[in-house]
Protein backbone atom coordinates (compact mmCIF):
# COMPACT_ATOMS: atom_id res chain seq x y z
CA UNK A 1 0.00 0.00 0.00
CA UNK A 2 2.99 2.26 0.43
CA UNK A 3 3.31 2.68 -3.36
CA UNK A 4 -0.11 4.29 -3.63
CA UNK A 5 0.64 7.02 -1.10
CA UNK A 6 4.10 7.88 -2.46
CA UNK A 7 3.24 7.77 -6.19
CA UNK A 8 1.28 11.08 -6.37
CA UNK A 9 3.99 13.00 -4.45
CA UNK A 10 6.38 13.62 -7.35
CA UNK A 11 3.52 14.70 -9.63
CA UNK A 12 2.20 17.11 -7.02
CA UNK A 13 5.72 18.35 -6.53
CA UNK A 14 6.17 18.93 -10.26
CA UNK A 15 2.91 20.82 -10.45
CA UNK A 16 3.85 23.17 -7.62
CA UNK A 17 7.43 23.75 -8.78
CA UNK A 18 6.43 24.21 -12.43
CA UNK A 19 4.05 27.03 -11.51
CA UNK A 20 7.04 28.76 -9.91
CA UNK A 21 9.34 28.20 -12.88
CA UNK A 22 9.92 30.56 -15.80
CA UNK A 23 11.55 30.12 -19.19
CA UNK A 24 14.25 32.68 -20.09
CA UNK A 25 15.40 33.15 -23.69
CA UNK A 26 17.65 35.40 -25.76
CA UNK A 27 20.50 35.07 -23.25
CA UNK A 28 23.93 36.49 -24.05
CA UNK A 29 26.69 33.92 -24.66
CA UNK A 30 28.49 35.01 -21.50
CA UNK A 31 25.40 34.77 -19.28
CA UNK A 32 25.81 32.06 -16.63
CA UNK A 33 23.72 30.44 -13.91
CA UNK A 34 25.48 32.80 -11.46
CA UNK A 35 24.65 36.00 -13.36
CA UNK A 36 21.01 34.90 -13.79
CA UNK A 37 20.78 34.14 -10.06
CA UNK A 38 22.36 37.49 -9.21
CA UNK A 39 19.81 39.35 -11.35
CA UNK A 40 16.62 37.45 -10.43
CA UNK A 41 17.42 37.17 -6.70
CA UNK A 42 16.38 40.84 -6.40
CA UNK A 43 12.77 39.63 -6.74
CA UNK A 44 13.08 36.69 -4.37
CA UNK A 45 14.99 33.44 -3.95
CA UNK A 46 16.04 32.31 -7.45
CA UNK A 47 17.65 29.10 -8.69
CA UNK A 48 18.63 29.33 -12.36
CA UNK A 49 20.15 27.10 -14.95
CA UNK A 50 21.37 27.78 -18.46
CA UNK A 51 20.99 25.10 -21.16
CA UNK A 52 24.41 24.24 -22.62
CA UNK A 53 25.34 22.59 -25.92
CA UNK A 54 26.88 19.21 -25.00
CA UNK A 55 29.19 19.22 -28.02
CA UNK A 56 30.64 22.74 -27.75
CA UNK A 57 30.02 23.48 -24.08
CA UNK A 58 28.57 26.86 -25.10
CA UNK A 59 25.29 28.35 -23.92
CA UNK A 60 22.28 27.56 -26.12
CA UNK A 61 20.88 31.01 -25.28
CA UNK A 62 18.02 29.91 -23.04
CA UNK A 63 17.35 28.44 -19.62
CA UNK A 64 14.99 28.34 -16.65
CA UNK A 65 14.64 30.07 -13.29
CA UNK A 66 12.91 28.51 -10.27
CA UNK A 67 11.35 30.74 -7.60
CA UNK A 68 9.92 29.97 -4.14
CA UNK A 69 6.73 32.02 -4.48
CA UNK A 70 4.18 32.12 -7.26
CA UNK A 71 3.48 35.84 -6.66
CA UNK A 72 7.16 36.56 -7.42
CA UNK A 73 6.83 34.65 -10.71
CA UNK A 74 3.75 36.70 -11.63
CA UNK A 75 5.60 39.93 -10.91
CA UNK A 76 8.71 38.89 -12.88
CA UNK A 77 6.52 38.05 -15.89
CA UNK A 78 5.07 41.58 -15.92
CA UNK A 79 8.38 43.31 -16.60
CA UNK A 80 11.04 43.32 -19.29
CA UNK A 81 14.49 42.27 -18.08
CA UNK A 82 18.08 43.00 -19.04
CA UNK A 83 20.81 40.58 -17.97
CA UNK A 84 24.50 41.08 -18.78
CA UNK A 85 23.61 43.99 -21.08
CA UNK A 86 21.12 41.97 -23.16
CA UNK A 87 17.30 42.26 -23.12
CA UNK A 88 15.99 38.73 -22.46
CA UNK A 89 12.54 37.19 -22.90
CA UNK A 90 10.69 35.66 -19.95
CA UNK A 91 7.61 33.47 -20.08
CA UNK A 92 5.71 31.00 -17.92
CA UNK A 93 7.23 27.52 -18.03
CA UNK A 94 5.04 25.42 -20.38
CA UNK A 95 4.63 22.57 -17.86
CA UNK A 96 2.82 24.93 -15.47
CA UNK A 97 -0.13 25.35 -17.81
CA UNK A 98 -0.98 21.64 -17.77
CA UNK A 99 -1.99 21.71 -14.10
CA UNK A 100 -4.26 24.72 -14.56
CA UNK A 101 -3.61 25.67 -10.92
CA UNK A 102 -2.75 29.18 -12.08
CA UNK A 103 -6.30 29.70 -13.35
CA UNK A 104 -7.92 28.40 -10.17
CA UNK A 105 -5.87 30.64 -7.90
CA UNK A 106 -5.85 33.51 -10.38
CA UNK A 107 -7.68 35.90 -8.07
CA UNK A 108 -5.27 35.26 -5.21
CA UNK A 109 -2.29 35.68 -7.51
CA UNK A 110 -3.60 39.01 -8.73
CA UNK A 111 -4.18 40.31 -5.19
CA UNK A 112 -0.80 39.10 -3.92
CA UNK A 113 0.91 40.60 -6.98
CA UNK A 114 -0.91 43.87 -6.34
CA UNK A 115 0.18 43.90 -2.69
CA UNK A 116 3.76 43.16 -3.71
CA UNK A 117 3.64 45.95 -6.29
CA UNK A 118 2.20 48.40 -3.75
CA UNK A 119 4.94 47.56 -1.24
CA UNK A 120 7.53 48.08 -3.98
CA UNK A 121 5.96 51.44 -4.82
CA UNK A 122 6.04 52.33 -1.11
CA UNK A 123 9.76 51.59 -1.00
CA UNK A 124 10.33 53.75 -4.07
CA UNK A 125 8.40 56.63 -2.52
CA UNK A 126 10.44 56.29 0.68
CA UNK A 127 13.66 56.38 -1.31
CA UNK A 128 12.45 59.45 -3.21
CA UNK A 129 11.71 61.23 0.06
CA UNK A 130 15.20 60.43 1.32
CA UNK A 131 16.69 61.89 -1.84
CA UNK A 132 14.61 65.06 -1.48
CA UNK A 133 15.52 65.58 2.19
CA UNK A 134 18.54 67.88 2.80
CA UNK A 135 20.55 65.10 4.44
CA UNK A 136 19.89 62.66 1.60
CA UNK A 137 20.71 65.25 -1.03
CA UNK A 138 23.90 66.13 0.79
CA UNK A 139 24.95 62.49 0.88
CA UNK A 140 24.27 62.18 -2.84
CA UNK A 141 26.25 65.34 -3.51
CA UNK A 142 29.14 64.02 -1.46
CA UNK A 143 29.04 60.77 -3.39
CA UNK A 144 29.13 62.53 -6.75
CA UNK A 145 31.96 64.89 -5.76
CA UNK A 146 35.37 63.49 -6.66
CA UNK A 147 37.59 62.84 -3.65
CA UNK A 148 40.47 64.84 -5.11
CA UNK A 149 39.72 68.09 -6.86
CA UNK A 150 41.48 71.38 -7.47
CA UNK A 151 40.26 74.09 -5.12
CA UNK A 152 41.41 77.73 -5.08
CA UNK A 153 43.01 79.01 -1.89
CA UNK A 154 41.71 82.56 -1.81
CA UNK A 155 44.46 84.12 0.28
CA UNK A 156 47.41 82.27 -1.27
CA UNK A 157 49.25 83.33 -4.42
CA UNK A 158 51.35 81.32 -6.84
CA UNK A 159 54.42 83.27 -7.99
CA UNK A 160 56.23 82.08 -11.15
CA UNK A 161 59.20 83.30 -13.20
CA UNK A 162 61.63 83.56 -10.24
CA UNK A 163 65.39 83.60 -10.84
CA UNK A 164 67.51 80.69 -9.52
CA UNK A 165 68.90 83.03 -6.85
CA UNK A 166 65.50 84.16 -5.48
CA UNK A 167 64.98 83.55 -1.75
CA UNK A 168 62.00 83.72 0.59
CA UNK A 169 63.32 87.00 1.99
CA UNK A 170 63.27 88.55 -1.50
CA UNK A 171 59.61 87.56 -1.88
CA UNK A 172 58.91 88.97 1.58
CA UNK A 173 60.48 92.28 0.55
CA UNK A 174 58.54 92.48 -2.73
CA UNK A 175 55.17 91.77 -1.10
CA UNK A 176 55.90 93.72 2.13
CA UNK A 177 53.22 96.29 1.19
CA UNK A 178 50.58 93.49 1.53
CA UNK A 179 51.86 92.28 4.94
CA UNK A 180 52.38 88.64 3.91
CA UNK A 181 51.91 85.91 6.51
CA UNK A 182 54.31 83.55 4.75
CA UNK A 183 56.58 83.59 1.70
CA UNK A 184 58.17 80.42 0.38
CA UNK A 185 60.37 79.66 -2.64
CA UNK A 186 60.37 76.10 -3.93
CA UNK A 187 63.97 74.90 -4.01
CA UNK A 188 65.77 72.01 -5.66
CA UNK A 189 66.54 69.38 -3.02
CA UNK A 190 69.93 68.63 -4.56
CA UNK A 191 71.26 72.11 -5.41
CA UNK A 192 69.24 74.14 -2.90
CA UNK A 193 68.55 76.72 -5.63
CA UNK A 194 65.15 78.16 -6.59
CA UNK A 195 62.99 76.02 -8.90
CA UNK A 196 61.55 79.21 -10.43
CA UNK A 197 58.33 79.43 -8.44
CA UNK A 198 57.00 79.94 -4.94
CA UNK A 199 54.01 80.90 -2.79
CA UNK A 200 52.90 83.97 -0.89
CA UNK A 201 50.20 83.66 1.78
CA UNK A 202 48.33 86.85 2.62
CA UNK A 203 45.88 87.69 5.40
CA UNK A 204 42.71 87.54 3.28
CA UNK A 205 41.25 87.09 -0.21
CA UNK A 206 40.80 90.85 -0.86
CA UNK A 207 44.51 91.53 -0.25
CA UNK A 208 45.38 88.61 -2.52
CA UNK A 209 43.14 90.01 -5.31
CA UNK A 210 44.84 93.43 -4.97
CA UNK A 211 48.29 91.80 -5.17
CA UNK A 212 47.31 89.90 -8.32
CA UNK A 213 46.29 93.05 -10.19
CA UNK A 214 49.66 94.78 -9.56
CA UNK A 215 53.03 94.22 -11.29
CA UNK A 216 55.83 92.72 -9.21
CA UNK A 217 59.60 92.52 -9.64
CA UNK A 218 61.68 90.03 -7.66
CA UNK A 219 65.50 90.04 -7.92
CA UNK A 220 65.19 92.53 -10.80
CA UNK A 221 62.87 90.32 -12.86
CA UNK A 222 59.12 90.73 -13.41
CA UNK A 223 57.24 87.73 -12.00
CA UNK A 224 53.80 86.25 -12.73
CA UNK A 225 51.35 86.25 -9.85
CA UNK A 226 48.20 84.12 -9.95
CA UNK A 227 45.67 82.38 -7.74
CA UNK A 228 47.08 79.30 -6.05
CA UNK A 229 45.30 75.96 -6.59
CA UNK A 230 45.85 72.88 -4.51
CA UNK A 231 44.26 69.45 -4.91
CA UNK A 232 42.00 68.92 -1.95
CA UNK A 233 44.70 69.62 0.65
CA UNK A 234 44.45 71.85 3.68
CA UNK A 235 46.75 74.57 4.99
CA UNK A 236 49.04 71.91 6.48
CA UNK A 237 50.75 71.67 3.09
CA UNK A 238 51.91 75.29 3.19
CA UNK A 239 53.13 74.83 6.74
CA UNK A 240 55.40 72.03 5.64
CA UNK A 241 57.05 74.32 3.10
CA UNK A 242 59.90 75.91 5.05
CA UNK A 243 61.39 79.26 4.12
CA UNK A 244 64.95 78.55 2.95
CA UNK A 245 67.72 80.68 4.44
Amino acid sequence: GGGETTAPAPNAGDGSTNSMKIFVGGLAQHTTKESLNAYFSQFGHADSYVMMDKATGRSRGFGFVNFNEERVVQMVLQYSHEVDGTIITVSQYEGAKAGGSGKVGGGNDASSTASLLSSTMGLLAKLQNQLQSPAGGQQLQEMSTPAVQAVPINNKLFVAGLTPGTTGEMLQETFAHYSPIECAVMTDKVTGRSRGFGFVTLSDAQTAQAAMTAQHFVDGVQVEVSECWEKGTGPSKSRRIGTPY
